[in-house]
């Protein structure tokens, strides 16, 4: 069988899948990083790959989670934007404590953030990415970790949510520090996506490189 560049992205994309299931977290890898060179503006290898990443403590999934996003929101059509611009943040976004353990930033700040530009609104309302984003941050910071009092079960059971394994209990989705590391992971991403002019989909990934 003959494929053209984007059919052999998503093949190996697909098997990435399968591999990901079977516990074979390298071969999943090596299968969504392979797809990234037949179609380097596939935004779910991307995707796939910093799930992945961000379960495993690799530094590859911040760089991963920007292109990503990058690329999903210059997809984004006008619909997307009206129903971002609609949504109440409160219960995804709006922490009951400071943010950080200085207590410099506000449990307002990421709605303070949306509620200025409506193209944060719709960065917000990815609350998947966002939460993987702010676990990626949290799960290396101790410090953050030790003073909101975040259980380490809480942080094992997401990871295994990442790769898809079965457990028992809460992980920190479902706990009350969603709002929480929602927040810290719009603010980061907020900061170092490159909204400041308008790329090609073929230079978004050469301005994430790390």
């Amino acid at each position: 069988m003959i494929f053209n560049n984007k059919e052999q992205a998503f093949e190996l994309n697909r098997r990435g899948i399968e591999l990901k299931k079977q516990g074979d977290y390298d071969g999943a890898l090596a299968h969504y990083e392979e797809a990234k060179l037949f179609d380097p503006i596939n935004k779910n290898c991307y995707l796939n790959c910093a799930k992945i990443y961000t379960a495993l403590g690799n530094e590859k999934a911040f760089e991963n989670l920007l292109i990503f996003k990058h690329l999903d929101f210059i997809q984004s059509n006008q619909a997307n934007f009206d129903i971002a611009q609609k949504t109440d943040f409160a219960t995804m976004y709006l922490y009951s404590d400071f943010i950080d353990t200085e207590r410099t930033v506000p449990p307002t700040r990421a709605i303070d953030i949306m509620n200025s530009n409506v193209g944060y609104k719709l960065l917000g309302f990815d609350i998947n990415t966002m939460f993987n984003a702010g676990f990626n941050i949290m799960q290396h910071d101790l410090s953050l970790l030790q003073h909101h009092e975040i259980e380490d079960t809480l942080i094992h059971n997401y990871r295994k949510k990442l790769l898809g394994i079965d457990f028992t209990g809460r992980s920190l989705r479902e706990s009350k520090f969603e709002p929480l590391v929602n927040t810290v992971g719009f603010i980061v991403m907020a900061n170092n996506l490159k909204f400041d002019k308008q790329y090609a989909p073929e230079e978004i990934v050469e301005i994430y490189a790390m």
